[in-house]
């Protein structure tokens, strides 16, 4: 198991209101892989949100392990993570 710590920083642009942010993990085999998520509000006083995610991450295979951001089931982005074994 490895801890990590996603930072996501989010900039509402016209949108407010509550919103469900969702950190989704897949494994380099496709399965899926842990979820984390956070509600969020954006207002006009505060139209950003910065998100700190920890996970644990079972890291048993080698390749590039993705994690979906999305906000209310849209997904917003991907972030990578390759991982390769040392000789």
């Amino acid at each position: 198991m490895i801890p990590l710590l996603g930072v996501v920083s989010l900039r509402a642009g016209t949108t407010r209101g509550s919103k469900e942010i969702t950190v989704r993990g897949h494994y380099p085999s496709g399965d899926a892989g842990p979820t984390v998520s956070r509600r969020v509000q954006f207002s006009d006083t505060f139209p950003n949100a910065t998100l700190t995610v920890p996970l644990e991450l079972e890291v048993d295979q080698e390749g590039t392990y993705w994690f979906d951001v999305a906000a209310d089931g849209q997904l917003l982005t991907r972030i990578s993570l390759l991982v390769h074994r040392r000789s």
